[in-house]
């Protein structure tokens, strides 16, 4: 397991950039830890990502339209 994340943790996501980034980085952890069953991640620096989209979401309601990734 190789613990990786879309940015360091205790940091926000402020920019649509970093935002599309983490989502895209959630997207391929979740087809790995799903997909095949074989984590390379701890369920810490997996829940990462999910944690700064959905702070960026609330904090940024604007930016995310109708159908927000974590909605």
């Amino acid at each position: 397991m190789t613990p990786t994340t879309a940015a360091p943790a205790g940091s926000a996501l402020t920019t649509r950039d970093e935002a599309a980034d983490a989502i895209g980085a959630a997207i391929r952890a979740a087809a790995v830890h799903y997909g095949s069953g074989d984590p390379r991640l701890d369920d810490a620096s997996f829940d990462l990502p999910l944690s700064l989209i959905q702070a960026y979401e609330e904090r940024y309601p604007a930016r995310t339209g109708a159908a927000p990734p974590t909605g």
